[in-house]
């Protein structure tokens, strides 16, 4: 069987009286994250604080700025309603050498 992937997904042929081939490719593309599981290639793992209740990340801290406070503020300014990141996310901070 044949690995597709995104350089290869456009090669393929799809019967047109089946599928809609421009919304197939659209959603693969879109959709489809080809990343990896393994964690070592997303950064240095980033602690926070997490609020009163255990359950929403109050404080991210990186380099003396609180990550959190800033994307609050900015969301505030433009009006938008800002949902606190679960404790269950994850946070990287990646370092193109």
């Amino acid at each position: 069987m044949k690995n597709y992937g995104k350089k290869n997904i456009n090669k393929v042929y799809f019967n047109k009286n089946i599928t809609n081939i421009k919304q197939t490719k659209l959603n693969f593309s879109n959709t489809f994250l080809p990343l990896s599981t393994n964690e070592i290639y997303y950064g240095k793992s980033l602690q926070f604080e997490k609020d009163k209740s255990g359950q929403f990340v109050s404080s991210l801290k990186i380099d003396d700025t609180d990550l959190i406070y800033e994307i609050r503020k900015e969301y505030l300014q433009n009006n938008k309603p800002f949902e606190s990141f679960s404790v269950n996310t994850r946070f990287y901070l990646y370092e193109i050498k």
